[in-house]
């Protein structure tokens, strides 16, 4: 079967922090997905997640993890406002292909 997994990145975020502290926050989603659906054929990954605000630090991490995202995905797929797709969203999400 053909997948197309979404991953709503704040939920994973703090649902891996609360039960793993941080152990595996820096997850490779594409892989994590093969490995769920090892039967399936994994076509794309779109992650979704909010933008830290008011917390520097977080959000230099959360920066340099967005990056490590797109940096594992083929052709380098910068993530993009959702702003882009849904103009009242207003830039407050942010969605990342990760493809194949």
């Amino acid at each position: 079967m053909d997948v197309v997994a979404y991953v709503d990145g704040f939920h994973l975020y703090h649902g891996l922090k609360s039960k793993y502290g941080r152990a595996y926050l820096w997850l490779d989603l594409v892989e994590l997905v093969r490995e769920i659906r090892r039967d399936d054929v994994v076509l794309k990954v779109r992650y979704f997640t909010a933008i830290v605000k008011g917390e520097p630090d977080a959000a230099l991490r959360q920066e340099t993890y967005l990056a490590a995202l797109a940096a594992l995905s083929r052709g380098g797929n910068r993530p993009r406002s959702l702003q882009e797709e849904d103009r009242a969203v207003q830039g407050l999400r942010l969605s990342m292909d990760l493809r194949m």
